[in-house]
């Protein structure tokens, strides 16, 4: 597969998590989608290091996403600029934005975070390891104006 096939594929499949969140937090999926589209995604091995530099495994990962199912209503998710950073015949790396806005007691948050994420490429892509970091304060504004705020 050349480099741009492979960003569409990861960028796809960055996007379909994603989609994934917003469903579960709202309360939108039924259980199986937790298998199916969430934890059958991760490596058995999986870590992921918050924005906040707590890292959690696909355990505690897996825990705290079971006790979240419905617990955003008005959750969205926005990725934005995905790029293929690195590939190679077994893994690849990507980066995006990660735009997230939830409605709590008619106030409005947004937040966002740049994320690179590790992939094992087999029969299907799994991921390995996900790095997040918050945006400067100024670029959120700035996206915050977008949405006329």
């Amino acid at each position: 597969m050349n480099e741009v096939g492979l960003e569409q594929e990861l960028s796809q499949d960055i996007e379909d998590l994603h989609e994934f969140f917003v469903g579960w937090y709202n309360g939108d999926l039924p259980d199986a989608a937790f298998e199916t589209e969430f934890a059958a995604r991760l490596a058995p091995m999986f870590t992921i290091i918050m924005p906040s530099g707590v890292e959690l495994g696909t355990d505690a990962l897996s825990s705290a996403m079971r006790e979240s199912f419905g617990k955003k209503p008005g959750f969205q998710i926005e990725i934005r600029n995905v790029r293929l950073i690195h590939s190679d015949a077994n893994t690849a790396i990507a980066s995006y934005e990660e735009w997230q806005r939830t409605e709590q007691g008619g106030l409005e948050s947004v937040s966002g975070r740049v994320s690179t994420v590790v992939f094992s490429r087999g029969t299907a892509l799994r991921w390995l390891h996900v790095h997040e970091t918050w945006l400067p304060d100024d670029i959120v504004r700035e996206y915050k104006e977008t949405l006329g705020q």
